[in-house]
């Protein structure tokens, strides 16, 4: 059935819809829309007759064996294509070589071939777990700062921070790691997310993925925290490669600009041309200021200079500067006006805070004390490693349990006699407590037996040893001849605690090698390979440390008499140099504008001579006249001839 006449009023709403079918909105989305604002059915079924398929445009559903191109259709009737460029078909026109040419470039069942290269690696990545150990900006963090270090791994980062290689990193990459270096929390949440639920800890093949199948992949942050699990102290030793890597470049920067600071000081304080421009300005105002209670002065505050400018004459066009430089200038004292050249420094000088170069000292020899104190506690370490892997019977002497090795003489190390020095005094000290605790009160013949061998030391040693027991002292002095072998014996050696600990690694090796027990047992772990390296820098770093000390001495007290010079006690020596800085600066431009009233005044000088000149010239030869012997008189308001 057709649909039914529109009156006029139904073709006026029914056209604002045919204008959307125009501009190309979808005939469902119309419908819809008509549908939405309650359009009567009539005027649904005029714009979408049920007959038309327009509405809903049915394309034939074949098996394209090409990819689908994204466009939007328009819904458009036979009416409406009519007047469109779509009206000319030229879809027919598709020659068979271009459609194969087009099933060649867009074939569905090509991409389908390349796909499955890309799909195998996903399953890969979907598998990929992140631990949670640390948060998620801190680990964003460190991968970030990870990636400045090209050529070294996190294995390869920690191992230069254990055994302070300082030629590994540069200055950038240390300041990097200063802030993404894990801390103890850190690590520790690490070292419990590997060790897993059961707490049994993987080996290190499982942390990186070279053993077995670890339980759960780290995350890079997570795998860098992983290789500080047995680096001890990592931030004092990242702390002693800094100072190491930049103590030489702020040593010399430091003392360069304490040198400028000192040179600026004694410049001031041997101008005589600033000494005689500030006896010129005290001579003015005096003279200014006589009568009331700021005259007669006897100086004057180093930031009054700056306020010569406030003050001007009467006409507004001098300040008492101009007037001072004036003055200065017509005694030909030009030299005094330039002082400025006798002040090289000065303005150098006046960007350096003297309280921040102290403390840039104080930090600076901070570094290297803190740095002694990490060299002492890696030799701490060392020995205590040495004694705890050790554990041989102890021999009692007296009430003293030692070990062989501190009753072996010559043949013990000192650390390892202070160690069981320490041990056994510590043992005789609990047995003695023990003793009075639970044993019976002592025989009173005891003492009275000790009393006859003080009177009596003549007497047999034999019998000492067969009825008393052994004197504790006698093994502390063992021990303590252990710990301190002879002095020829040292001095033969002729090498330095230095050279010892640098041959440590060999050392180690050959008493390993020619023992058969000492091979199976585990030996201590040597120390770093960068203490000779510290060793060497702190001897430079204390002498330098010395010197610049005494550099920053000499510059405090340069400033304290250049303040004392001005009579200000108590004052910031910055603000006096920035004051002059500023004076100089304002006593140049005074003598600019003087120099440029000079010039205008010789300029305006010149052009009156010229005048003058040109009008005597006009009196001598007199004014025109015609051919005729008479004046030449021009009518008034007109010009030419």
């Amino acid at each position: 059935d057709k649909p039914a006449a529109l009156t006029e009023k139904e073709e006026q709403e029914a056209n604002k819809y045919r204008a959307m079918l125009k501009a190309g909105v979808p005939a469902p989305a119309v419908r819809l829309k008509m549908q939405s604002e309650g359009m009567a059915e009539k005027l649904v079924q005029a714009l979408f007759p049920p007959d038309d398929c327009s509405s809903t445009p049915q394309v034939s559903r074949r098996a394209s064996k090409l990819l689908t191109l994204h466009w939007t259709p328009l819904g458009l009737s036979e009416e409406q294509l009519g007047q469109t460029v779509w009206a000319q078909k030229h879809t027919d026109k598709v020659l068979s070589p271009e459609i194969q040419k087009l099933e060649q470039l867009f074939s569905r069942t090509a991409s389908a071939t390349e796909k499955p290269a890309k799909t195998e690696k996903k399953p890969s990545r979907s598998v990929k777990k992140k631990a949670k150990a640390l948060e998620m900006t801190r680990a964003q963090n460190m991968n970030i700062g990870l990636k400045s270090f090209k050529g070294l791994n996190p294995a390869g980062i920690a191992a230069g921070i254990r055994d302070l290689e300082v030629a590994v990193f540069s200055v950038e990459q240390l300041s990097r790691l200063e802030e993404i270096l894990p801390t103890p929390q850190e690590i520790q949440a690490v070292q419990r997310l590997i060790a897993g639920p059961g707490g049994k800890k993987k080996t290190r093949e499982e942390e990186t993925g070279q053993g077995g199948a670890p339980d759960q992949e780290l995350d890079p942050a997570e795998v860098f925290c992983s290789n500080f699990i047995n680096v001890v102290r990592p931030r004092a030793k990242l702390t002693v490669l800094i100072t190491m890597k930049s103590f030489d470049t702020q040593c010399d920067d430091l003392v360069r600009r304490l040198q400028i600071m000192s040179r600026a000081c004694s410049q001031i304080t041997s101008s005589a041309r600033l000494a005689r421009l500030l006896s010129e300005v005290l001579a003015v105002g005096n003279v200014m200021n006589e009568g009331t209670q700021k005259g007669g002065a006897m100086g004057f505050t180093v930031d009054s200079l700056l306020k010569l400018t406030q003050t001007r004459s009467v006409c507004k066009s001098m300040t008492v500067l101009d007037y001072i430089v004036d003055t200065l200038l017509s005694k030909e004292e030009a030299d005094v006006v330039d002082f400025r050249e006798e002040l090289q420094d000065l303005e150098s000088a006046s960007r350096l805070p003297m309280t921040e170069l102290c403390s840039e000292a104080q930090s600076l020899c901070g570094g290297v004390q803190t740095a002694k104190r990490e060299l002492k506690n890696i030799r701490n370490d060392r020995e205590n490693k040495a004694s705890a892997s050790e554990q041989p019977a102890t021999r009692k002497y007296g009430k003293l349990k030692l070990t062989p090795a501190a009753d072996s003489g010559a043949n013990a190390t000192p650390g390892d006699a202070r160690a069981n020095l320490l041990s056994a005094l510590k043992s005789a000290r609990k047995d003695e407590v023990a003793s009075e605790t639970t044993t019976a009160p002592a025989d009173p013949r005891a003492g009275l037996m000790a009393a006859l061998r003080a009177a009596h030391p003549a007497q047999s040693t034999d019998d000492a040893k067969t009825t008393t027991p052994a004197d504790p002292r006698a093994g502390l002095m063992a021990a303590l001849r252990s710990a301190r072998p002879p002095k020829d014996v040292a001095e033969s050696s002729g090498k330095s605690p230095e050279q010892d600990e640098g041959e440590e690694h060999a050392s180690t090796s050959k008493s390993e090698g020619a023992d058969g027990s000492a091979g199976n047992r585990e030996a201590p772990r040597a120390s770093p390979a960068g203490v000779p390296t510290l060793t060497k820098f702190l001897k430079k770093a204390e002498r330098r440390c010395d010197e610049l000390q005494r550099i920053s001495n000499e510059t405090k007290q340069t400033t304290k008499d250049m303040i004392s010079f001005f009579g200000e006690t108590g004052q910031d020596p910055g603000h006096i140099l920035s004051c002059l800085v500023k004076f100089a600066n304002l006593t140049k431009e005074s003598k600019l504008k003087r120099q440029r009233k000079v010039e205008a005044a010789a300029r305006k000088k010149r052009i009156e001579e010229a005048e003058s000149r040109n009008k005597k010239q006009q009196q001598q030869r007199g004014p025109p006249s015609s051919s005729s012997g008479a004046p030449i008189t021009r009518p008034r308001g007109k010009s030419g001839p």
